[in-house]
């Protein structure tokens, strides 16, 4: 009988000092993953990576849109856009691209760029449009929006060259 109770409360102990490690390595990458998140707080989402354009005199601080998620939000909900700034969508092969305004309220110009740098056509998207479609001409691999007028401003027509510096 002693042998018995011996073997119990060993049992009762294992089985305690089981939870209790499952416990301890819980709390700690519990620890672990809120500082992980804390400490990304500070730093910026990914939308925000931005890139320096050049066309013909003109430079450009761009937002980079890469993911899916960042082409299909793109400047949705954004209520001004500074003057020498757009956001450029990247696409991972050369494709025909459309576009719409859902949600977007400012007045947009859309550059399509082939793989080699080269304006494919430039379309003004109206805000809050949800009826029109804007097509590139040919199959490109990039999209540069920028404010309305930009490119009639910087003389950027079809057929100029992007530098991606």
């Amino acid at each position: 009988m002693n042998l018995k109770i011996k073997t119990l409360n060993f049992i009762t102990y294992y089985k305690n000092l089981k939870n209790i490690i499952f416990f301890k390595i819980f709390l700690i990458v519990s620890l672990n993953l809120l500082i992980l998140n804390c400490s990304n707080l500070s730093k910026p989402e990914k939308f925000d990576r931005f890139f320096t354009l050049k066309i013909k005199n003109a430079i450009l601080k761009v937002k980079l849109a890469i993911s899916e998620e960042d082409k299909r939000k793109g400047l949705m909900f954004v209520k001004s856009l500074p003057e020498n700034e757009g956001m450029l969508f990247i696409y991972a092969t050369p494709q025909s691209i459309t576009l719409w305004m859902k949600n977007t309220y400012i007045p947009l110009s859309a550059a399509f760029i082939n793989s080699n740098g080269y304006i494919i056509n430039i379309v003004k998207m109206k805000p809050l449009d949800t009826t029109s479609i804007y097509k590139s001409a040919a199959p490109a691999e990039f999209v540069l929006e920028v404010n309305q007028g930009w490119f009639e401003k910087n003389n950027i027509k079809e057929g100029d060259k992007v530098i991606f510096s």
